[in-house]
């Protein structure tokens, strides 16, 4: 239950720290966690945004020396919802990287980026610590699917057992 019960608390500090994300999703079989975000509307120039996206990824994570084995970013949506997912591998996903992505995103997005809970803290280092320590400590595998998302001000987690995983 530890892993699973870090992995819960990684998604809350996400969505809770990011008033950008919409869902954060983790899939146990991939190792992979996935962030949705929502923008109003169609976004103008979906390619523009997926390879300064992608560039300033690569320039990060050259500077890291760390090469993430997933990580990729897919918008979808029609003329009154664009849906923007990223996914990336645990192993190589960092808080300094989550603050580059959400730095990108409002830049290349702006106003049209749902937001939903009060407006990003600068200097939330409480928070950033934990996400830290949850995401040094998300490095093991969980046996759950687990979902994360925000409704009326609230952050609900729901767990989907692995099959041949049994309840006890």
């Amino acid at each position: 239950m530890g892993e699973t019960a870090s992995q819960v608390d990684l998604l809350v500090t996400l969505l809770v720290r990011f008033p950008e994300m919409s869902a954060v999703h983790y899939e146990p079989d991939e190792q992979v966690l996935r962030m949705v975000f929502l923008l109003k509307g169609r976004l103008e120039d979906q390619e523009a945004l997926s390879a300064t996206y992608r560039s300033h990824l690569a320039v990060f994570h050259r500077l890291q020396k760390k090469a993430p084995r997933i990580n990729t970013i897919t918008l979808s949506g029609n003329s009154q919802l664009t849906i923007l997912e990223i996914k990336r591998d645990m192993a190589t996903l960092s808080l300094a990287e989550l603050n580059l992505t959400m730095e990108l995103l409002n830049q290349s997005c702006g106003e049209i980026i749902v937001r939903e809970g009060p407006p990003e803290v600068e200097d939330d280092w409480e928070n950033n610590a934990l996400i830290e320590l949850l995401l040094s400590e998300a490095k093991t595998v969980g046996r759950e699917r687990l979902s994360g998302f925000r409704q009326d001000g609230r952050v609900l987690v729901f767990s989907i057992p692995l099959a041949g995983v049994s309840e006890q």
